[in-house]
């Protein structure tokens, strides 16, 4: 089965809208889970709604978790929801998002990899993953949860994405992306700070591997046979 891109990207969206629609399905009974951690990211937003700040449900600043997913339920909330019942399907939408996203970049991968790996067993293997994914029990734990952890699953892949076609063009722009993904996957959970210095240390290897794989391609398209 060898499909084009644009028929992987409406595959991959599709396999996307149904993780979105089973994490629905699962919290469609009880609604979405609650912990003692959602109901400080729940009750911040709330006040951030009201004006009152980031304030936890105690009266106390918030400042035992990082702020953006309060804000994000927050900004679900200026439609007049609360953002008790809007964070299962902030959540879920979410969850779409991130198995997509890490679909499209194993398919980058995938591409990249020269023969004998067929397009058709590359095709295979990505329909593979993307069920997997929809499948994980983890992935659709947490999405169930009003957890910030989706809003961080979802930022950490966007900033590996987009290294990754840093390392593969050398644009500029791609970087930057990763940079502020990186940094929001920070300003949503703390475990996201030590991201940073390895991340460092990939910019400047990164540039000598595509300087390399520049000047390879450059010596295979100067030899006498290429163009023929």
């Amino acid at each position: 089965m060898k499909l084009s891109k644009h028929r992987i990207t409406l595959l991959l969206a599709a396999f996307s809208t149904l993780g979105t629609f089973l994490v629905l399905v699962r919290g469609s009974t009880y609604g979405v889970g609650v912990s003692p951690d959602s109901v400080t990211y729940i009750s911040t937003a709330r006040n951030l709604l009201t004006g009152n700040g980031f304030i936890a449900w105690d009266g106390s600043s918030y400042t035992i978790f990082p702020p953006l997913f309060p804000l994000l339920l927050a900004l679900t909330g200026t439609f007049g929801t609360d953002p008790a019942d809007t964070a299962g399907y902030v959540n879920a939408f979410l969850c779409g998002l991130a198995i997509f996203l890490s679909s499209r970049w194993l398919w980058q991968h995938l591409r990249a990899r020269p023969a004998p790996t067929s397009r058709t067993l590359q095709t295979w293997l990505l329909l593979w993953a993307a069920v997997v994914l929809i499948l994980s029990p983890p992935l659709s734990q947490v999405a169930s949860f009003a957890w910030s952890e989706p809003l961080f699953i979802l930022l950490t892949i966007s900033a590996l994405f987009t290294f990754n076609t840093f390392l593969d063009t050398g644009k500029r722009a791609s970087l930057v992306l990763a940079a502020i993904f990186t940094a929001l996957a920070c300003l949503t959970r703390y475990v996201g700070t030590p991201y940073q210095p390895p991340y460092a240390c990939c910019c400047c290897c990164g540039k000598v591997h595509f300087q390399r794989k520049q000047r390879t391609r450059s010596s295979m398209h100067s030899l006498p046979g290429h163009h023929l």
